[in-house]
């Protein structure tokens, strides 16, 4: 039945059921307030409810339609209440029975008045009253006979059309639409006089419209509504809709851009007029993927529905995983840093270091990467007791160095950094060497675990967690126990700086730091960090550092 046929149906009904009393009209009211099992009701004595009364429970209900996107408003019962207390504006109530759904404050209540009963006829009165007992008395006149009662009122006659019309309805539930269409002409050409008339004739047209067809054509079968797929990624499944008029079924053609031909997948109907079809991921290849589609009718005849061979959709496809291979092959960098492990307005133990590199990328396993640097280390240092008892002068510790480092990765999760340093000191040639082990992909967040060591500076012990869980922000959280700068002890006489103090000759007591890196990706080529850090060898011999630096890749 249409939308029409429903509201005609509705309003022959209202007008084919007898008139009620004015008490039998029912009373809507609203659930105000949830007080543990008592609901608060806005119906009170002033609107007739009484205690005891049992009322009903809707809940209203207010949707967006997913496709049109016209609001739907409607209302459904969900259970009955019984009436306690009631005052005369608000009533309590409970649940009568286990209710469909939770009552919530908003439910409509609705109480149906039971219609006023009849009054009974008074009693007959008593018979004539005995005689008087003393004859001399005078005779009261006979009392009147009480007034007739009205009889009751009889139900309103029902309208022959409404009526006829209402039982037309129930007979054609769940028939087809020709014979509702037929059965309607029938009842305009025997009422031509009823009001119903015009609604009828509106109803047969349009029901006439959606007769079951032996066939469709293409004229018939069309594409409602589609949008095509954005943001497709390589590898990726992806779901292509149609909302049709005049189709249940059809086929999806789609030509990846890795295949040299169209590949068909069928078209199911999911719902009244939705058709979809879902493409595999080996088939969604960057840089594009080609599409369109044709209906069957129920001889499984192809028809046009969306696009053709000639002229087809043309959806972009990401491949993420390949744009990142490619981006970031090459790398350049720069950082500096500044640390006091000791109190800063002292310094007397302190580290300067720059360095600066530039590497290639390779693969995810195998020789990972390739990287050439170099760095200047500058620092003062010596042990604690001829810094802060002897107040002795820090020895001043220099290294300029160049670096050549791989990395080799046996799985992607899983890489080994080896790095060869070779440098000038102030008393001659230094060298040194690191080493890592990499857990987890350089690519995203990983944790590197391993050591360094430089000749004339010491040791360093280091473990690194870069964290890359925030888009465009990566952070870096480094610990690191050593006795840099001036790790290594002198045995020789050294010269007395310019105030004329001994310089320290003692090697670092070891010491630990905690680091913190902040960085921000500008853009897809360009990031910038800050660095913040703190570190000492005792809680009295320690102090703040700070850093910071660029990387460019390409």
């Amino acid at each position: 039945m249409t939308r029409s046929a429903a509201y005609l149906a509705l309003a022959v009904v209202a007008l084919a059921r007898p008139a009620l009393a004015d008490g039998a009209s029912p009373t809507e009211g609203t659930l105000v307030s949830i007080d543990g099992q008592d609901l608060v009701l806005d119906l009170g004595a002033a609107r007739g409810v009484t205690e005891g009364e049992l009322v009903e429970l809707w809940r209203p209900l207010r949707i967006k339609h997913p496709v049109t996107g016209q609001l739907l408003v409607d209302r459904f019962r969900v259970g009955t209440l019984r009436v306690g207390q009631v005052q005369r504006t608000l009533s309590l109530a409970r649940a009568e029975g286990e209710p469909a759904r939770k009552p919530a404050v908003g439910d409509v209540v609705i109480f149906r008045q039971k219609p006023a009963k009849a009054q009974a006829p008074a009693s007959a009165p008593a018979s004539s009253a005995s005689a008087a007992s003393s004859a001399s008395a005078p005779t009261a006149p006979p009392p009147l006979a009480p007034p007739p009662l009205a009889p009751p009122s009889a139900a309103a006659p029902e309208d022959p059309d409404a009526g006829a019309l209402s039982r037309l309805f129930d007979e054609l539930r769940g028939k087809p639409p020709e014979e509702r269409v037929r059965r309607y002409q029938e009842f305009v050409a025997a009422h031509p006089g009823s009001r119903f008339v015009a609604v009828l004739r509106e109803e047969a047209a349009v029901l006439s419209l959606v007769r079951p067809r032996t066939g469709v054509t293409p004229e018939e079968t069309t594409v409602l509504r589609h949008a095509p797929p954005e943001d497709v990624r390589a590898r990726t499944p992806l779901r292509v809709a149609f909302l049709v008029h005049g189709a249940r079924a059809g086929v999806l053609h789609v030509k990846p851009a890795n295949r040299p031909a169209y590949v068909s997948l069928p078209l199911r109907e999911v719902g009244p007029g939705y058709l979809v079809a879902l493409v595999p991921g080996e088939l969604v290849a960057a840089p594009g993927l080609s599409y369109f589609a044709e209906a069957t009718d129920p001889a499984g005849r192809s028809l046009p529905l969306y696009r053709t061979a000639d002229a087809p959709e043309v959806v972009e496809v990401d491949d993420v995983e390949a744009a990142l291979a490619r981006r970031g092959a090459s790398t350049a960098a720069l950082f500096g840093e500044y640390a006091f492990y000791g109190p800063p307005k002292r310094g007397n133990d302190y580290v300067f270091q720059t360095e600066g590199y530039f590497g290639t990328r390779f693969a995810d396993v195998g020789v990972r990467a390739l990287r050439s640097g170099f760095g200047v280390f500058r620092g003062a240092g010596g042990s604690l007791k001829e810094l802060d008892q002897d107040h002795a002068a820090p020895r001043k510790v220099g290294l300029t160095y160049g670096y050549v480092e791989l990395e080799v990765a046996p799985a992607p999760s899983v890489g080994l950094i080896g790095r060869g340093i070779v440098g000038l000191r102030d008393d001659g040639v230094g060298g040194g060497a690191q080493a890592f082990v990499r857990i987890g992909s350089d690519r995203a967040s990983n944790l590197m675990l391993g050591g360094e060591v430089l000749g004339g500076v010491g040791l360093r012990g280091i473990a690194e967690l870069s964290w890359r869980t925030i888009p465009r922000v990566p952070v870096v959280l480094r610990t690191e126990v050593t006795n840099q700068p001036a790790g290594t002890g002198v045995t020789r006489p050294l010269p007395v700086d310019a105030e004329g103090k001994e310089v320290a000759r003692g090697k670092s007591e070891v010491g630990a730091r905690a680091i913190v890196q902040v960085g921000y990706q500008l853009t897809d080529e360009l990031e910038v960090a800050v660095r913040g850090s703190y570190q000492g060898r005792t809680i009295n011999h320690a102090g703040p550092g700070f850093g910071g630096g660029v990387t460019y890749t390409w």
